[in-house]
């Protein structure tokens, strides 16, 4: 199964993206950066949110100590522009705590 804990340590990663500067609008062909980064962080958090609303991944993340590492991602400074990587952590946990808790959940969270 692994594929919550594998997605749940790529958004921890997501913290360290670096700043790029845009090109400017004459040379563009395509979306602008920051247009494809939000799109790219909503379509994950999007997947991740839908397989997180199952017990079974829930209990995947505590089994594996992936679980800690959205509780780290809540609370570790991160670079103003990946703020939203952030907010993205919090909706996974928040979906968690509505969907996925077990007991063994609750074992790990305390």
């Amino acid at each position: 199964m692994s594929v919550p804990s594998t997605l749940v340590k790529c958004l921890y990663l997501f913290f360290d993206l670096p700043h790029m500067p845009e090109v400017p609008a004459a040379t563009q062909t395509e979306l602008p950066l920051a247009d494809r980064r939000a799109l790219l962080q909503k379509v994950f958090v999007q997947i991740l949110v839908k397989l997180c609303s199952f017990v079974s991944p829930a209990e995947e993340l505590a089994q594996k100590d992936d679980l800690q590492l959205l509780f780290s991602a809540i609370t570790s400074w991160c670079p103003p522009h990946n703020l939203p990587w952030r907010k993205s952590a919090g909706e996974v946990l928040t979906t968690i705590s509505r969907h996925g808790l077990s007991v063994n959940v609750v074992k790990y969270i305390h």
